[in-house]
């Protein structure tokens, strides 16, 4: 049985009992996670809007956090998580880079300052009137780093607006969404037992075309020919999860490289406009086989390219999607970007894009 062990990193003055750390802790808990308080000691009170105040409570919540947690040995769990509110946003951040755990974080109303620290595994909630952040300078730097973001319009630093049941059903969707990202979090280690994640083989570009043919209908889906070839010319950028016992794939995610910054059809199809170095990469098929959908197949496989590609330095990965599809790359780290040129298949397609690199 995998150990692991959750780390709750409080706000100045949001206490660990209170609903967004408490309820979180609870669906942790739910995942076999062992639960661990962080303790700050006594912090300075009067920060919130003083530079040098936040600065000086932060390192001493560091401090603290770093010596109470010093008989951790994080490196026996097989999974850590973090859940941090507020400056511990911050704190939580900072140790996990300090120390190289690579935990996974839920980040609750981050301010500003806690992006010096916080890396590109996690999600973020924010709410529109938290007057301790600017809404589009958590945007910003959530979408540099490809961290699925959560809106609440005018909720506050506290994901509260001042009306009882309106404030409940906030909650209610903040935790639906923090268990999805547990959950999903929990299992990416057993999706590796699972599934070999690697770059296709030159004879499993027919089995990619028969992937293409079932997951899509016949005026969407590319033809086995130019699966082939896609795979044929850029094998790099052919990303597959096979399935280990039975030794098949279980779905892709594959692109071309170019310096161009709007999708056109002509990718799909010609190859010629592939570029090895070019700055920006066109996401071209997502597929994942219906016997392996909702086991986060498709997450797993975005989530490894964009990575890759960002270690390559590209700047940004560029796709289409049909308007359904929207909210599932949104919470990938896509914006959306409006109506796209595509013409595929005679239908409106979405034009959606990630920030990689600066």
């Amino acid at each position: 049985m995998e150990k692991r062990i959750a780390v709750i990193f409080p706000g100045v003055g949001y206490h660990v009992d209170k609903p967004l750390l408490y309820y979180s802790r609870k669906l942790a808990g739910r995942y076999g996670y062992e639960i661990v308080c962080a303790d700050y000691g006594i912090l300075p009170s009067g920060i919130k809007g003083d530079e040098k105040k936040m600065y000086a409570a932060y390192e001493q919540a560091l401090a603290n956090v770093t010596a109470g947690l010093s008989k951790i040995d994080f490196s026996s769990y097989d999974r850590v998580l973090f859940i941090s509110k507020s400056i511990g946003t911050a704190v939580a951040a900072s140790y996990d880079a300090g120390n190289q755990i690579k935990a996974g974080h839920v980040f609750y109303t981050p301010v500003e300052a806690s992006f010096q620290a916080i890396g590109r595994e996690g999600i973020v909630f924010h709410g529109t009137g938290d007057d301790w952040a600017e809404t589009d300078v958590i945007a910003a730097e959530c979408e540099k780093r490809g961290l699925p973001l959560y809106l609440t319009e005018q909720a506050n630093h506290s994901m509260e607006t001042g009306d009882v049941f309106r404030d409940l059903e906030i909650l209610e969707t903040i935790m639906k969404e923090t268990d999805r990202y547990i959950k999903d979090f929990s299992g990416s280690c057993k999706l590796e037992e699972r599934f070999e994640f690697r770059y296709i083989l030159p004879e499993e570009g027919d089995q990619a075309a028969r992937i293409e043919q079932i997951c899509f209908p016949p005026n969407e889906a590319c033809t086995e020919k130019m699966m082939i070839d896609r795979a044929a010319a850029a094998p790099e950028l052919f990303l597959v999860a096979a399935d280990r016992e039975k030794g098949q794939l279980a779905g892709f995610l594959c692109g071309l490289a170019t310096d161009e910054e709007r999708f056109r059809d002509e990718f799909f199809y010609d190859n010629t406009l592939y570029r090895p170095e070019g700055k920006n990469v066109i996401l071209l098929g997502l597929d994942v086989l219906p016997e392996y959908r909702g086991q986060g197949v498709a997450k797993e496989l975005m989530c490894r390219y964009l990575q890759k590609e960002r270690e390559r330095g590209r700047k940004k990965a560029i796709l289409t999607c049909l308007e359904d599809k929207i909210p599932m790359y949104e919470k990938m780290g896509f914006t959306r970007q409006g109506l796209s040129r595509s013409v595929w298949g005679g239908i409106p397609w979405y034009e959606m894009s990630c920030r990689l690199n600066s």
